[in-house]
């Protein structure tokens, strides 16, 4: 089988967002199950299937101009350009209209998380939409001393030091404020934020964030900016952070709990169901919420290893590996026009 991957985000320089880290998966995982990926490649005559996992203007050219089964993958969706893009709610009516037309225009929908399948659905997306977890390369997120000890030293982290770490845009959307409150709250514990803005001044909070949040931040936080390799910040850290307002899925997630890190997020509608409080995370609404479970996990030695055990079973449940074996019998479906078969597939990885 041989597939095309149309992805606008190395070219556009958006290596650093998680659209790229979950294209480059996928495309992991199905190499490593015989399937031949393809890059942009403008001549599709000898491809099986395209798929379609950006949304710019070549992806929505190809989608329009090709004869061949097609995916996409819903990445973005248009409520989460406020604080991502310039033009905040003007942008997300017009991003709305555009997705709807790129998303109908294919053949399947590949959402990321039932959340986003519900989105979807209220969108009024016509064509058959499967879940599909982003998955995680079990490969490429584990944990090792030499990762852990290279990124302290590079930044100054004692060995000692209990280190509470987010990885994700350096935008308000993923719950800066939040990070900065629990981290003003809790003086004897390091902070660590590994990110950057990737839009740089097209990000609607690209002013508010840099020239006004990060001029007033405590000392115990580290702001690392783009780190080309984030297992080694999975690595370094003790407890992974994500106090995100909004999600499809929530990829770091994964590569947190592939490190074998216990996970904290804020209690919101995508993570229902897969994530679970007390037993693989640990949930929260408020900042007061967030420092006591930080207070709780670094001083219950117990808790932590057990939400570890739960982590890395999260992670070998949404392996990509795994997950692209399922996928490619979908892309055989469409490849043979079988939608009778394919509608049966709800579910992917969860």
């Amino acid at each position: 089988m041989k597939v095309n991957f149309i992805s606008e985000t190395k070219p556009l320089g958006l290596a650093g967002i998680g659209v790229h880290s979950a294209f480059t998966t996928f495309a992991e995982g199905l190499k490593n199950n015989k399937v031949k990926v393809l890059f942009n490649a403008v001549n599709d005559k000898n491809c099986d299937l395209i798929h379609v996992h950006s949304i710019g203007a070549w992806s929505f050219y190809k989608t329009l101009n090709i004869m061949k089964p097609t995916v996409v993958a819903a990445y973005v969706m248009h409520y989460e350009a406020k604080g991502s893009l310039l033009g905040g709610k003007n942008t997300g009516k017009f991003l709305e209209k555009y997705l709807k037309r790129l998303y109908n225009a294919c053949d399947c929908v590949f959402a990321p998380s039932e959340f986003t399948k519900k989105e979807l659905k209220k969108m009024k997306i016509r064509r058959p939409i499967v879940t599909v977890s982003c998955g995680v390369n079990r490969d490429r997120f584990k944990y090792t001393d030499k990762k852990r000890g290279a990124f302290r030293k590079r930044y100054k982290i004692s060995k000692n030091d209990f280190v509470v770490y987010c990885v994700g845009q350096l935008i308000k959307r993923k719950g800066l404020l939040d990070f900065i409150k629990v981290a003003k709250a809790l003086p004897d514990v390091t902070f660590v934020w590994t990110g950057a803005t990737p839009m740089g001044l097209m990000s609607g909070d690209f002013f508010k964030v840099h020239l006004d949040t990060l001029k007033n931040v405590p000392p115990n936080i580290i702001f690392t900016g783009f780190v080309e390799d984030v297992s080694y910040t999975h690595s370094a850290g003790d407890v992974f952070f994500f106090p995100t307002l909004m999600e499809n899925q929530g990829i770091v997630v994964l590569e947190a709990a592939s490190c074998g890190k216990p996970v904290i997020v804020r209690d919101i509608p995508v993570f229902e169901g897969w994530l679970k409080h007390e037993k693989n995370c640990c949930k929260g609404k408020s900042v007061k919420d967030f420092v006591r479970i930080i207070k709780d996990l670094k001083d219950n030695d117990k808790k932590r290893k057990k939400l570890v055990k739960e982590s890395l079973s999260l992670a070998e449940q949404h392996n990509v590996n795994r997950i692209a074996k399922q996928v490619i019998k979908v892309y055989q479906h469409l490849i043979d026009g079988d939608y009778e078969a394919l509608m049966k597939v709800k579910s992917i990885g969860y």
